[in-house]
């Protein structure tokens, strides 16, 4: 009997608990959140041509790549990146806190797996809001 009113009550608060969340996003918030968005360039890593690396060269390559990508993140120019599982030919994607196709060429050129042809790339402009992250 006590969990079948305890039941009753959840349930009687949910759709409060629902309003009360969904109170907040009015159209304001909505507006107000979305001019505080700005460009990213997001890219795509792509295997490229030359994966007949040896396993040897492509772990000293991956460690390179890794570093590389960390340091980028360091100075606050790629604050999100990650692989693929399961992505087939779309290896990973790297999201960078600029909006100029241009700069972002020339940092992921440098790349040492894109150097090398182990990875290419697709390049797209996109719309964030800064300050969204992943949670723990």
């Amino acid at each position: 009997m006590k969990r079948f009113i305890f039941c009753v009550a959840m349930i009687s608060f949910l759709p409060m608990v629902r309003a009360n969340s969904q109170s907040r996003v009015t159209d304001e918030y909505v507006q107000h959140v979305i001019s505080e968005g700005k460009q990213y360039i997001v890219v795509l890593l792509k295997a490229g041509p030359n994966k007949s690396l040896s396993e040897d060269s492509i772990a000293d390559e991956q460690m390179m790549h890794l570093k590389y990508l960390f340091t980028l993140k360091e100075e606050g120019k790629l604050p999100i990146f990650g692989p693929f599982y399961n992505g087939g030919d779309y290896m990973g994607f790297c999201i960078f806190n600029s909006s100029s196709k241009e700069e972002v060429k020339n940092l992921i050129e440098a790349d040492p797996h894109v150097k090398s042809g182990y990875m290419t790339y697709e390049m797209f402009s996109w719309f964030g809001i800064p300050g969204d992250g992943l949670p723990k």
